[in-house]
């Protein structure tokens, strides 16, 4: 360790490090990082080995083999990319250089002179440090300590709870970027304007709020503010009864609604961003920019948006080859490529897995990397796998309601339909907006359960663009058991329409979602009454071919 760097400034430094976009979302990378370089400012550089960092940082068991196991070099090499990539842009003009050279596990730690190292020989005019954003991320989010407003001031440790639990939630975020709250705190009762305080901490997004506690009564009224021109986007006050209640348990659902509503992969940060992203030219987008607008592509996906998102990703994964999350995009697209009929690839499914299988590969915790490859599990009818990788992927983060809902929707299809609409309709609770294709769980449970009134109504909530076949299929197979003849006809009329490849050959794109042959026939069996309704009907052109059910 060089003699003119003290312990403190190198920890700063770490910490700048840690809160960049190549290492806040990806943990390993951050335990590996912090682990090597504590050892060393303690004097224990010569300590650090490949076992060591397996089992004292990593996680992994003591019967580790760094002979038969390379994820250490991988790490390694995974580390020294990040930093490269990191001193490259926002940290050029950092104070620190941590590096870790090739051949050995102990950093090197040299002031940033402009000449030692090769990232800082650019400009030193560039924007100083305290004026440029900590997180290149345009999710960037920080979390303002809560106010705390009650009787008893010895509770103000509610307030805090709060503030920590909404920070660590947006944190399992993998597509956001979130200042860590030790560096929140600062501005407690701070008289300074949110675009100040957005601006020291290098954020975009704001997130306030008061906690006040009355008796047996708790509100939270918070607001989420875009920094940019302090535009409130979303404010709410929550009422709670916590009589006979644990305080932490009431804390816990507010910190679950908050978090449905903000920082999932379908809520608001995405909503205010998505048309600004759209605009940008590929050459010019980020890792961030290519999560945010596959997320997008979810909301809508056909045949265009599927063209353009699989471009994006296939030239990020040829851009940034580490970068988990963009494999783990691509493994779902290759995947649409198959279950949607779609042309241009192929063995779409050997892709899809290939994909999956890296991205867990590059980063074991990632949890839409797990549930993307439960996605691929599922449509190779590999169904216990599938449900296995899906349960994996749900305690990672049970505050998406997205991705949780995605895995229900993978375990519901897979065969466990009851467990995939409990862990459905539990997000649904609390007014998520996720895709509606969801829906299709529960409309298979009303079907077999021969609630065909019920089965309707879930049908009507898939909300589907005109380019999914689904929605009408659904439709038509519930109004057609339900003798409901008019909404039978027209739904069977628009499948016919606007699917008439899908509509000539049913049973094959059905069996496409739909592996188990009892689902199949209740679905076949509603479309063919539907058919009937629409073949008497005056929707049916004379000399119309019917669909072949």
């Amino acid at each position: 360790m060089t003699e003119e760097l003290s312990q403190d400034q190198i920890r700063s430094q770490l910490e700048r490090i840690l809160q960049s976009p190549q290492f806040c979302s990806a943990e390993k990378l951050r335990r590996f990082l912090s682990y090597v370089v504590e050892r060393s400012i303690d004097g224990q550089a010569a300590h650090i080995k490949q076992y060591t960092i397996a089992v004292e940082a990593l996680g992994y068991d003591e019967e580790f083999n760094p002979l038969e196991d390379s994820i250490i070099r991988i790490q390694a090499r995974r580390v020294r990319w990040a930093l490269d990539e990191y001193y490259h842009d926002q940290g050029l003009n950092d104070p620190v250089l941590i590096r870790l050279p090739k051949g050995t596990y102990a950093p090197l730690f040299l002031l940033n002179d402009g000449l030692t190292d090769p990232a800082s020989k650019r400009a030193k005019d560039q924007t100083p440090l305290k004026d440029k954003p900590i997180l290149d991320n345009p999710a960037s989010i920080a979390v303002l300590p809560f106010e705390f407003q009650g009787d008893e001031m010895t509770e103000a440790y509610v307030a805090e709870a709060l503030t920590d639990a909404l920070t660590v939630g947006l944190s399992k975020f993998e597509s956001l970027g979130v200042i860590a709250g030790r560096s929140t705190r600062q501005f407690k009762g701070s008289p300074k304007s949110i675009e100040s305080i957005a601006q020291i901490l290098g954020v975009r997004f704001i997130l306030t709020g008061t906690i006040h506690k009355n008796a047996q009564r708790l509100r939270v009224a918070v607001q989420f503010t875009d920094a940019r021109d302090e535009a409130l986007l979303w404010a709410e006050s929550m009422d709670r009864d916590i009589t006979g209640s644990s305080i932490f348990a009431t804390l816990d659902n507010i910190t679950r609604y908050i978090l449905t509503n903000v920082g999932d992969e379908h809520g608001m940060i995405l909503q205010q961003l998505i048309s600004e992203i759209d605009q940008k030219p590929l050459a010019d987008l980020s890792c961030f920019d290519t999560a945010h607008l596959y997320h997008a592509y979810n909301t809508t996906v056909g045949k265009q948006q599927h063209l353009r998102i699989r471009d994006i990703l296939e030239h990020i994964v040829a851009k940034k080859p580490l970068y988990a999350l963009g494999w783990s995009h691509l493994a779902a697209v290759y995947g649409d490529v198959y279950s949607l009929e779609y042309a241009g690839v192929d063995e779409p499914l050997k892709k899809a897995l290939f994909c999956a299988k890296k991205a867990v590969a590059l980063d074991s915790r990632s949890q839409e990397g797990r549930a993307n490859l439960a996605l691929v599990r599922f449509l190779r009818q590999e169904h216990e796998e599938a449900v296995k990788e899906a349960e994996r992927a749900i305690p990672i983060n049970p505050y998406s309601a997205y991705v949780v809902s995605f895995c229900g929707f993978i375990i519901g299809l897979s065969g466990e339909l009851q467990r995939g609409r409990e862990i459905i309709d539990e997000i649904d609770a609390f007014k998520p907006n996720v895709p509606g294709w969801v829906r299709l769980i529960p409309f298979l449970d009303c079907l077999t359960q021969q609630d065909y009134h019920s089965a309707l109504e879930e049908a009507r909530r898939f909300r589907m663009p005109d380019e999914i076949a689904w929605d009408p299929i659904c439709r038509a197979t519930a109004a057609g058991h339900l003798g409901d003849t008019t909404v039978a006809a027209n739904a069977y009329a628009e499948l016919i329409d606007k699917f008439p490849e899908i509509g000539a050959h049913l049973d094959r794109s059905i069996r496409l979602y739909l592996h188990f042959d009892n689902w199949v026939d209740l679905v076949l069996t509603g479309l063919n009454q539907a058919e009937k309704s629409w073949a008497s009907s005056t929707l049916a052109p004379e000399g119309k071919l019917m669909a072949k059910v």
